[in-house]
């Protein structure tokens, strides 16, 4: 609940404090949360556009995360594969219906 920053005074940190503990009490309220759904119900393409941005900033995170991390990873574990079975000669086409050949199975 608390960011505390370097530059942050105790004056900073009571602000921020009451900052998060004000949104998450009217959240947490319930005819709040009523109103919020009555106005989603009542202007549907303007909550969409409202969420809109929200939406496509975590999406844009989590697939940056996938191109730049995963991806290289999962196509080199794949190429290091062929690779392998080329080079001691067996048929990789074999492999594909056991993705996970080099492990040894019970």
């Amino acid at each position: 609940m608390y960011n505390i920053y370097i530059y942050a005074n105790k004056a900073h940190i009571v602000l921020w404090h009451r900052y998060c503990l004000n949104i998450y009490n009217t959240l947490k309220n319930k005819k709040n949360m009523q109103n919020i759904r009555n106005f989603m119900i009542k202007y549907p393409l303007l909550s969409i556009a409202m969420l809109f941005p929200i939406c496509l900033i975590i999406i844009t995170g989590v697939m940056s995360i996938i191109i730049k991390f995963v991806l290289p990873i999962v196509l080199a574990f794949w190429l290091s594969s062929i690779i392998y079975t080329s080079i001691i000669g067996k048929n990789s086409i074999k492999y594909y219906s056991k993705p996970l050949w080099f492990i040894r199975y019970r």
